[in-house]
C-alpha cells in the first residue's frame, strides 16, 4: 500500500515536473529543421544523403549546439517546405524570405541571418548588362512555386511560370536554354552564380544581379514552437546573425566543386544531355 501511493507520488510529481518544464519534457521530441535545394546554402549530398552546407555548419554550431535538444534535418522541394510549415509540421525553415503571409505562421528573428541580392538569368545573347524597367516589362518569368515574388516585380507587366518539385532551377533553366522563357527570376545571387556554373549550356546563359533586388533571408521558427525554446533560438540567431558571412566564406572552392559534383549527379540536365 505504501508503495502504491509512493509510485503514484512519483508519477504526479513526474507529470508535474514536464508541466513546469516544457523544455526538458520535449526532449525526446526532435527539433525538426526544414531545409531545400540552396546550393552554396543548403544540399543534399549525392553520396550519403546527408544534407550540407554553410548553413547547416552555421546552424549546428552557432544555434543549435547547446540547445539541448535532438535535432532531425529535413530536405524537401522549398513548395512543400512552406505547405509543411503552415500546417506547422516543421518547426525551423532556413532560409526563408519574410512577409506577411508567412509571417501568419513563422515567427523572425530580429536580424536576418543573410542579405543578398536576386537575379534574373537570361540567355547570353539577350541579356542586357544592366536591368531597366522597361526591359523587364511584358518578359515571360520562370520562377520556382511558393517562393517569394517581389513587389518590384509584381508592379512591372511580367508574366510568370511556376515550376515545383525538385530541381525547379535547373528545369527552368533548360526552358530557357530551349527559349521557351525569357529569363528565370533566382531570389538569391549566389545560388544562381553556383547553379549556373555546372549546367552543360553555362557560356550561353548569364546572371544579371537586380540592384533594386536586395533581399534577407532568415532561419525562421514555428509558432507553435515551445515559447522557451523559441526565445533561446531566437536569442542565439540575433547574437550570431553576422556570422554566417564567414561561414560561407569557408566554405572551400574545392568543397563547392564536390557540393556541384553531388548535384550534377541528381540534376535533370544529367539525364537529358
Amino acid at each position: 500500500m505504501i508503495m502504491q501511493r509512493l509510485t503514484l507520488i512519483s508519477a504526479l510529481f513526474f507529470l508535474f515536473f514536464i508541466k513546469v518544464n516544457p523544455v526538458w519534457a520535449n526532449q525526446e521530441k526532435p527539433l525538426i529543421i526544414g531545409t531545400y535545394d540552396l546550393p552554396p546554402h543548403l544540399t543534399l549530398s549525392g553520396e550519403d544523403k546527408k544534407i550540407k552546407g554553410a548553413l547547416v555548419d552555421y546552424l549546428e554550431k552557432e544555434v543549435f549546439n547547446d540547445v539541448g535538444l535532438k535535432i532531425q534535418w529535413t530536405y524537401q522541394p522549398f513548395s512543400r517546405l512552406v505547405a509543411e510549415a503552415k500546417k506547422q509540421k516543421i518547426d525551423v525553415i532556413g532560409f526563408i524570405a519574410k512577409n506577411k503571409e508567412r509571417e501568419e505562421f513563422l515567427d523572425f528573428p530580429d536580424l536576418p541571418t543573410f542579405s543578398t541580392y536576386s537575379a534574373l538569368i537570361f540567355r547570353s545573347a539577350n541579356a542586357p548588362m544592366t536591368l531597366d524597367k522597361e526591359l523587364i516589362h511584358n518578359l515571360v518569368i520562370g520562377h520556382t512555386q511558393g517562393s517569394i515574388v517581389p513587389e518590384y516585380l509584381l508592379n512591372k507587366k511580367v508574366k510568370f511560370q511556376f515550376l515545383a518539385g525538385e530541381h525547379a532551377l535547373e528545369r527552368n533553366l533548360e526552358k530557357l536554354n530551349l527559349k521557351r522563357l525569357d529569363a528565370v527570376f533566382v531570389p538569391t545571387l549566389s545560388h544562381a552564380e553556383f547553379v549556373i556554373k555546372n549546367t552543360p549550356f553555362r557560356n550561353e546563359l548569364k546572371v544579371v544581379p537586380i540592384q533594386e533586388g536586395k533581399i534577407d533571408l532568415y532561419v525562421a521558427l514555428s509558432k507553435k514552437l515551445d515559447k522557451n525554446i523559441k526565445a533561446k533560438i531566437l536569442k542565439k540567431l540575433n547574437q550570431s546573425s553576422g556570422k554566417y558571412s564567414l561561414y560561407l566564406q569557408k566554405t572551400s572552392r574545392e568543397e563547392q566543386r564536390g557540393l556541384l559534383k553531388q548535384l550534377t549527379f541528381n540534376s535533370p540536365f544529367v539525364r537529358r544531355y
